[in-house]
């Protein structure tokens, strides 16, 4: 008996690590790899002003890859995901990120130099990271209905897709998938107490459900076996 139930023990525990690891690989597919649905086929060339007052175009970024990321401040996805952004600019020295904001741009501006929380890492100096703002009509040129809306842009300024993550999409670019950390911290650093705490009761509803099963089953093979005889 004692050893069943060490056995049994034994089987929950590593039975659960696989259970937690499907749960992430699963998650980390549907949430960060792939593209949204096609809405727009060539990037917009509008000229927007920058934090550092220049006009800019796509076409003045060939030669990087270009990641353009819409939100505003009171996005949370977009700060789970651009809090990230500064490891992923000195990880990439070939990116550039376009950050173009909804909010105002005194808003957008008092965000960059007076570092206000949860957005005080934001980088208002970098020449890789630039702020723009962007008004509704010309919102309506990308096609941008929800935040955060990435478009990933390739070395010769061509359009390469809308990415469910902007994140992800920048480290298997210049990358793979096994060099993807920061996405995987992100998506990791994403799971709160309660979601765990409901997977691993999930779970342990489910092995004991199945075992309860198992254990009927072989009792009913045992005493078909005894009246057999």
């Amino acid at each position: 008996m004692k050893h069943r139930i060490i056995f049994f023990l034994k089987l929950y525990s590593i039975s659960l690590l696989l259970f937690f690891l499907a749960i992430f690989i699963i998650t980390f597919y549907i949430k960060n790899v792939g593209d949204r649905e096609k809405v727009i086929t060539h990037f917009p060339k509008i000229a927007l002003k920058n934090q550092f007052g220049q006009l800019k175009t796509i076409d003045d970024y060939k030669g990087k890859l270009i990641l353009v990321d819409f939100w505003f401040s009171g996005c949370k996805p977009c700060l789970e995901e651009m809090k990230f952004f500064p490891q992923l600019l000195k990880k990439h020295d070939d990116l550039v990120i376009l950050s173009m904001s909804v909010d105002s741009p005194m808003w957008t501006q008092s965000l960059l130099t007076e570092k206000r929380k949860p957005w005080d890492f934001l980088e208002a100096k970098n020449n890789n990271w630039t702020f723009y703002n962007i008004n509704n009509e010309n919102l309506k040129f990308f096609k941008v209905s929800s935040f955060p809306t990435y478009f990933i842009i390739d070395k010769k300024g061509a359009l390469l897709g809308s990415p469910k993550s902007g994140l992800y999409a920048v480290e298997n670019k210049l990358g793979n998938i096994f060099t993807a950390n920061l996405s995987v911290e992100k998506h990791f650093s994403a799971y709160s107490k309660k979601e765990i705490l409901k997977v691993f009761r999930l779970y342990t509803v489910l092995f004991f459900f199945f075992t309860l099963i198992y254990v009927i089953v072989k009792y009913f093979k045992r005493y078909k076996s005894k009246t057999m005889h």
